[in-house]
């Protein structure tokens, strides 16, 4: 018998801004909806927690990887909570397509209708800048005997929930940097040894085959293509060859983004998702071209994000992946991501759902780089925007990447500063600040923190400290660019996308030298904070158009910061530091 129901907090779709209702939806049409259960307390002595604990709280070049076997009897639900699961979903007549302990969900089908009656919902379709999506308008409401058991319902929404972070110069400007040139610059290591699988994560766009196939090892690069429970696979679907080169034209040019709006309506989100899906791709296959690259496209829900970061786990839904003639059972060393969007635009199931993804993922040894976004100190372009921050770079598993500029000096040389540009009549910086939902995690508690003041908070006290960004930065200046092909032209991106793939190529390649992946590098990275192997960045701000006669939000100075985090890279430092361990001198 079904008991009175009650409200999954947080659950309440938040719309983006300029979405408006379209249509009546049908309800017969069959979907997929994923049932996330909290996973079980196992006792303090069970074997699997004390592996847990010490793979946490060990160095990364120490860590005793937990096998398949431990990592799901670690996120097990408990087998009650299962049973609850499956008794409603037989009342309710629904399809259980998938029971899985190590995602602690069950994946349920059947008619849109059957979910409106289970968790008391109306769809319908809503039209936005970013496509059609699905969604309602109420918080979903549990069955009363699931109500402590579920930490999260997705699929019952397609709310996107990933812009990308992308910034591509315009008109002339200073010669691009090669990648090369940036590699030189932050002391890459070479790679010795075998590359571990790398993989990078989008959400829109796509990559021409010239621009796929621009590169000598071309062919260790894998497009994968995840299903969401809409049945949905989104694909490699670059933006029209010919709009995409009008567009690059009229960029060079020197078009202000009003007028590529008026000219090319509907087609500058396809063209900025392309370049972003381009450049991700080209600097992770160039600076690590001896690792193979799973180039992934998912759905923007929240539901797509967390498929496709299960896919690379070794942990996918039933038919969700396409492109791979063998199942992935080995997670890949790291993982980059240079879409997301500002915290208080997810609502906090999602929020709460996607932290134990990430989570997950450094239990499985994968380094998770994340964009910080390129909206500075509000991560939004409107002035009147509460400071925020971006997510999934805000959540304490990820490794939040921040943005800097690279000019060359007459003299030879770089100038690094923190990245903040005018752009097309827009200035742009990279994100940072304190989380609004997140507390401050241990390996930032002798960080000194700025006053944060009127952040967006998730319903906290004004007491509430949080958990800053970015963690670390690199090149993100489009004056110059970071040099890519677009149709097999040369172009250039730029943004805390470019800083994001950037990083994840250097952990590849310092996971290849140190013959293991790192997995969770965060905690590791603050200990090494006073061992050089970051280059401090102390000029600049991440204010976009600071108001006159008032302080800035955030500025640039000795050690972390909001704008450049522990600054930007020394590969060869870090890979000595590293392989030396927590308080030992690098060999020199």
């Amino acid at each position: 018998m079904i008991q009175p129901h009650v409200p999954l907090a947080g659950s309440r779709p938040i719309h983006p801004p300029g979405a408006a209702p379209a249509s009546a939806i049908d309800t017969d049409r069959r979907i997929q909806v994923t049932v996330v259960l909290k996973p079980q307390r196992l006792p303090r002595n069970h074997p699997v927690a004390m592996a847990a604990r010490a793979h946490d709280a060990a160095w990364p070049t120490e860590r005793h990887p937990l096998t398949a076997a431990e990592f799901a009897t670690l996120n097990a639900p408990p087998k009650a909570a299962v049973q609850a699961v499956l008794g409603v979903a037989r009342q309710e007549g629904l399809t259980v397509v998938d029971v899985s302990e190590a995602r602690h969900d069950i994946v349920l089908e059947g008619p849109i209708t059957a979910f409106e009656r289970t968790y008391k919902i109306r769809q319908r379709e809503y039209q936005h800048e970013l496509g059609r999506y699905r969604a309602h308008a109420e918080p979903i409401q549990l069955p009363g005997q699931l109500a402590s058991l579920v930490q999260g319902v997705l699929g019952l929404d397609t709310v996107p929930h990933a812009r990308p972070h992308a910034a591509p110069p315009a008109g002339s400007g200073p010669r691009p940097l090669s990648l090369a040139e940036i590699a030189r610059h932050y002391r890459f290591p070479a790679v010795a040894s075998p590359a571990q699988r790398m993989a990078v994560l989008e959400f829109g766009g796509g990559v021409h085959a010239e621009d796929l196939h621009s590169h000598p090892r071309a062919a260790a690069i894998r497009v994968l293509r995840i299903t969401d429970g809409d049945g949905n696979n989104p694909g490699n679907a670059p933006l029209d060859r010919t709009v995409l080169g009008e567009i690059m034209r009229a960029w060079r040019a020197g078009a202000s983004m009003m007028d590529l709006a008026a000219r090319f309506p509907g087609d500058l989100v396809g063209f900025m998702d392309t370049v972003e899906s381009t450049m991700d791709t080209q600097i992770m296959a160039r600076l690590v071209p001896e690792a193979p690259l799973d180039l992934v496209f998912g759905s923007p829900s929240a539901d797509g994000w967390r498929r496709a970061i299960y896919a690379q786990l070794g942990f996918p839904y039933p038919g969700s992946v396409s492109g791979s003639r063998s199942p992935i059972r080995t997670p890949p060393s790291v993982i980059s991501v240079s879409w997301g969007m500002s915290e208080s635009s997810w609502g906090r199931m999602n929020l709460e759902v996607l932290h134990g993804t990430l989570e997950a993922a450094v239990r499985r040894d994968v380094t998770v780089c994340c964009s910080t976004g390129d909206f500075g100190s509000r991560n939004s372009p409107s002035p009147q925007s509460r400071r925020s921050v971006n997510y999934p770079a805000s959540s304490s598993w990820a490794l939040a990447c921040g943005g800097t500029a690279l000019t060359r000096k007459a003299s030879g040389g770089h100038r690094e500063v923190v990245w903040n540009e005018a752009f097309l009549g827009t200035t742009m910086a990279g994100g940072g600040g304190m989380s609004g939902y997140f507390s401050l995690p241990r390996f930032q508690a002798g960080v000194k923190t700025p006053d944060p003041g009127a952040t967006w908070l998730a319903g906290r006290q004004r007491t509430f400290r949080g958990r800053w960004i970015p963690d670390i930065a690199a090149h993100a200046g489009f004056q110059p660019g970071v040099r890519i092909s677009l149709l097999g032209e040369a172009f250039a991106g730029g943004g805390t996308s470019a800083a994001t793939p950037i990083w994840a190529s250097l952990i590849a390649r310092l996971a290849a030298e140190l013959g293991r992946p790192l997995g969770w590098l965060s905690p590791a990275l603050y200990q090494l904070a006073e061992r050089s192997v970051f280059r401090d960045i102390r000029r600049g701000h991440n204010d976009m158009d600071p108001e006159a006669g008032r302080s800035l939000h955030y500025r640039a100075g000795r050690g972390w910061d909001p704008c450049a985090g522990l600054g930007a890279p020394d590969g060869i430092a870090l890979l000595d530091a590293l392989r030396a361990g927590p308080g030992k001198s690098p060999r020199r």
